[in-house]
């Protein structure tokens, strides 16, 4: 019982019409298309846990991502799970600080910590290729930031308070298949829901 308040709770919110004038079927989640005229297909859909899942087809390629929503304001917003987040990398120092050092290592690694044999790496004016074992030996001092470039991706990351011999970036390779929602903001209007990129879905 409790559910079927909430499933009419969250339609009347996002239709803004009143209770009587909803249609409720057999399926407990809200489900959003985009036009069936378009190449590329959208499917939202909006589970009573505040859960969602969401799909783009072209074809046989298909990008998703999951997370939560939450709606206030006539506004939908979408945060993905942490496992849809690609294309960026994080920097961490390894073992003890030694300033006194004129050069650190730079271990360039992917996710998995596997290294990034032949991926580039940009410091102070100079370019590096990262060796088998995923080193590369910088002089410490001549940049704020190292820069990497993997697979026609580039990503950097700030050398600020890392002051150790041994420096560890990892790099989360782009991944075509994800999405990732960071609070991303959707209007509600009526019985569509309209994108930051004026994407309109339509609630079936």
């Amino acid at each position: 019982m409790k559910c079927f308040f909430l499933k009419i709770l969250i339609i009347g919110l996002l239709t803004g019409v009143g209770c009587r004038s909803i249609k409720l079927g057999s399926n407990k989640d809200l489900v959003f298309l985009s036009s069936k005229k378009e190449h590329v297909l959208h499917r939202l859909e909006l589970f009573n846990d505040q859960t969602f899942s969401y799909r783009i087809s072209e074809g046989l390629n298909e990008t998703t991502s999951a997370g939560n929503w939450k709606i206030a304001k006539k506004k939908l917003y979408l945060n993905s799970f942490k496992e849809y987040k690609s294309g960026y990398s994080k920097i961490s120092a390894v073992g003890e600080n030694k300033l006194n050092n004129e050069y650190f290592n730079l271990f360039v690694v992917d996710n998995e910590g596997i290294p990034l044999e032949e991926a580039l790496v940009f410091y102070g004016n100079r370019q590096f290729t990262v060796k088998k074992n995923g080193i590369v030996l910088l002089r410490r001092g001549l940049d704020t930031l190292v820069k990497v470039s993997f697979l026609g991706i580039n990503y950097e990351a700030s050398l600020h308070d890392i002051s150790s011999e041994n420096v560890r970036m990892e790099i989360v390779p782009l991944d075509l298949k994800k999405m990732y929602f960071d609070n991303q903001v959707w209007i509600i209007r009526g019985n569509t829901i309209i994108s930051p990129f004026n994407k309109k879905l339509f609630q079936q």
